[in-house]
C-alpha cells in the first residue's frame, strides 16, 4: 500500500460516547458505528488526497508512524462507558453518570457495552482506558482478556484515584503479565478541598489509594485540571506531591472562554498563585498556569462563576464557597 497521510484509521481506533468510532483520539467530528466503515472511508480519502478537516495540519498523526501496516489495530482508546462514583465541578453528564443523574439527562454510555468482537486483539500494543472511571467499569477486565499478547502491550489509566477494587477484586492483579502500566491520578486538590472540587471523594480513601499507587511497580503520574475551581489550594497540593519527581506531574490548563478558567480569577489574586507556582519544584510543569495568570483575562465572568459555586454548594449541600472564603486573605495579601 502507498504511504498513508496518516496510518491511524488502520492501526488505530478511539470508542466514544454512544460507541461512536473515530480513528484517534483528537477526531473531532461525527464518527462511525462500526470499525470496518471508518477505515474504509478515511482510507479511501487519503488515497484521493481528500483529507478531512479535523487532519488537516495534525502533527499528531506521526505517532503512528511506527507502527507497521501489516499488523493491523495497534493502538486502542477506549471511553465509552460514563459510569462514574463522582460528581466533578469541572465534569459533564457526558463524562459522569452521577451528573447525569443529578441533572435528569439520560446518561447515554452508563453500562452501554461495546461489542469488542469487531476489533483485532492480536498485535494490539497499547490500551487506554478512561471514562467514567475505568476502575468501575463493567467491561475493563472484559478487555484485558481480549489482548493476545499482554506481555507486549502498554496499558494506559486515568483514574479518579478512589478505588483499587471492582467486585472485591484487587485491580492489580490484572496488570502480573502486562508489559507495562502507566497510571495518571486525576487529583486537583488535596484534604477538605478535594472533597468539593471532586464531589462524591473522601481525601482520606482517595490518599490511601494514592499511598498505595505510589508503592506498586508501575509508571505514576498526576494530571490536576488547573481551573478556577482548585488553583486557591494549590499550595496544599503541591506539599502532598513534593516527593515526585517534575516528569510526573502533567497538569491540565482549563481552556480559554472555559466559564471554570484560570483567565477569570481577578487580578488582585493572582500575584500570590504566581510566586507560589513559580518557586515550586515544579515551576517548569506551571509554566503554562504562571503565563495564563500573567496574561490572560476573561475576569468579567468571576462573579458568575462564584454564584455558580454558591447554587452547587446549596443544591448539594458542600461549602466550596466557605472554603474558598476562609483561604480568599491569603490570596489577597
Amino acid at each position: 500500500m502507498d504511504k498513508l497521510y496518516c496510518k491511524a484509521p488502520l492501526v488505530s481506533t478511539s470508542i466514544f460516547p454512544g460507541n461512536k468510532i473515530t480513528p484517534c483520539c483528537l477526531w473531532n467530528e461525527a464518527g462511525w458505528k462500526t470499525v470496518d466503515d471508518m477505515r474504509t472511508e478515511l482510507v479511501g480519502r487519503f488515497k484521493k488526497n481528500n483529507i478531512p478537516s479535523p487532519c488537516q495540519g495534525c502533527n499528531y498523526r506521526h505517532e503512528f508512524d511506527a507502527f507497521p501496516l501489516d499488523k493491523g489495530l495497534q493502538m486502542l482508546d477506549i471511553r465509552n462507558d460514563n459510569l462514574c462514583n463522582l460528581r466533578c465541578r469541572s465534569c459533564t453528564p457526558m463524562w459522569s453518570s452521577r451528573i447525569a443523574l443529578e441533572e435528569e439527562v439520560y446518561p447515554v454510555r452508563n453500562y452501554l457495552e461495546f461489542n469488542l468482537d469487531q476489533l483485532q486483539w492480536n498485535n494490539i500494543k497499547s490500551v487506554y482506558i478512561c471514562g467514567g472511571e475505568p476502575f468501575i467499569s463493567g467491561q475493563h477486565e472484559e478487555i484485558l482478556k481480549k489482548i493476545k499478547k499482554p506481555k507486549e502491550t502498554h496499558l494506559h489509566y486515568n483514574t479518579n484515584c478512589t478505588t483499587l477494587y471492582h467486585h472485591k477484586k484487587y485491580i492489580p492483579d490484572l496488570w502480573t503479565d502486562f508489559l507495562k502500566v502507566t497510571v495518571n491520578v486525576s487529583i486537583d486538590a488535596v484534604g477538605p478541598a478535594a472533597e468539593v472540587v471532586r464531589s462524591g471523594c473522601r481525601w482520606k480513601e482517595v490518599n490511601k489509594v494514592l499511598t498505595e499507587f505510589e508503592n506498586l511497580d508501575i509508571t505514576l503520574c498526576v494530571t490536576p485540571y488547573m481551573s478556577a475551581l482548585n488553583i486557591w489550594w494549590i499550595d496544599t497540593w503541591l506539599e502532598r506531591f513534593s516527593h515526585w519527581n517534575p516528569e510526573q506531574i502533567r497538569p491540565i490548563i482549563s481552556g480559554k472562554n472555559d466559564p471554570l478558567g484560570l483567565d477569570i480569577i481577578p487580578y488582585k489574586f493572582r500575584p500570590k498563585l504566581i510566586d507560589i507556582l513559580t518557586r515550586s519544584k515544579f515551576s517548569k510543569q506551571f509554566i503554562g498556569v504562571v503565563n495564563l495568570l500573567k496574561k490572560s483575562n476573561n475576569t468579567a465572568l468571576w462573579i458568575k462563576f462564584v454564584e455558580r459555586q454558591q447554587e452547587i454548594d446549596s443544591n448539594r449541600q458542600e461549602h466550596w464557597t466557605k472554603l474558598f472564603e476562609q483561604k480568599k486573605p491569603y490570596w489577597n495579601g
